[in-house]
């Protein structure tokens, strides 16, 4: 692929210890006025000059510290400022900061147009029809088609907008000012999934970013004859966009966020009834140990995946002298 731009065009993250607008602004170098409500249980908001980057404070429970908002404006505003080198270092910035992530977006722009529409329409036809042209995660598929500002634009889904992995193929060309025909391919990661692509961002730059797009939708060779058409190789203009390697996506790294995260929310949500239920039982512990023994007899196989996970990295750290 001769011409092709990647970037984040979305993120949303918290840190538990930050309050108000002003912890982002010191740590981003903006200023930020309020602006009338905020949303996501949080009552106050905030937005920087020139927009596309909100602050929400004030959080309804405790621990919900505040929350960075980029859109793709936002996105490309962070990519101006003085100390921005990169997607990966800004990514670093905040998981330092101690964020936690619940989405984040990847565009990949296909600048000189060599992947059409046509060649995406006919893929999505193909699995409409029982092919095996694409391979998701889900089943829902959808295309649209609309006009804005007397330019029309075409949009193909893949996937649930509720789910950790979406995403949108669109004609992003034709909106620019050039007018140009290009397409735009737009990955939603959310929740454990949004955690794990900053993580392979830092770790792995944008190579390990695409392989990790490829373990989660995947665009197979109409053309290619074989008896077990699950078997079809990988089209190669979608090879050409994310290149040859492919990797999964480790149960671990989300069984380990979501430890981190179930501990963030029994802290949050479950402490304070569980201080009221042990007070009005005159403070004995009894019945709490009784509920701990319960727990751990209807554990399922999803909470001892986040156990072993866990004792791995503990074993693993106490093995290196890490804490």
């Amino acid at each position: 692929m001769s011409n092709t731009r990647i970037a984040i065009d979305w993120l949303t993250a918290s840190v538990s210890n930050y309050t108000s607008p002003t912890d982002f602004g010191k740590l981003l170098g903006l200023e930020f006025a309020g602006k009338p409500s905020g949303r996501w249980g949080y009552k106050g908001c905030a937005v920087a000059a020139g927009g596309g980057i909100e602050v929400l404070y004030d959080g309804h429970s405790e621990g919900m510290g505040a929350c960075l908002v980029l859109t793709g404006e936002g996105c490309r505003i962070i990519e101006s400022l003085p100390f921005f080198a990169g997607w990966d270092s800004f990514l670093k910035l905040l998981v330092d900061s101690g964020a936690k992530f619940s989405r984040v977006d990847v565009s990949i722009d296909d600048l000189d147009g060599n992947i059409s529409r046509e060649t995406v329409k006919a893929a999505f036809e193909d699995v409409e029809a029982g092919g095996t042209a694409i391979v998701f995660r889900g089943s829902l598929m959808d295309y649209r088609r609309s006009t804005k500002g007397g330019v029309p634009s075409e949009t193909w889904y893949l996937g649930a907008r509720t789910s950790t992995a979406f995403t949108r193929i669109y004609t992003k060309g034709i909106q620019t000012e050039g007018g140009e025909d290009w397409l735009r391919f737009e990955f939603e990661f959310k929740a454990e999934r949004a955690t794990g692509i900053v993580h392979k961002l830092i770790n792995g730059g944008w190579d390990a970013v695409k392989a990790a797009i490829r373990g989660v939708v995947e665009f197979k060779d109409m053309t290619h004859e074989t008896t077990d058409r699950t078997r079809r190789r990988v089209a190669s203009w979608w090879a050409d966009l994310l290149g040859q390697a492919k990797s999964k996506w480790s149960p671990k790294e989300w069984a380990l966020s979501s430890v981190e995260k179930l501990g963030s929310w029994v802290t949050r949500q479950v402490s304070p009834a569980l201080a009221l239920l042990v007070e009005i039982d005159g403070g004995s512990l009894e019945w709490v140990y009784k509920l701990l023994d319960e727990g751990k007899r209807r554990r399922s196989k999803r909470h001892i995946a986040m156990f072993d996970a866990f004792s791995a990295r503990s074993l693993a750290q106490v093995g290196t002298g890490g804490l």
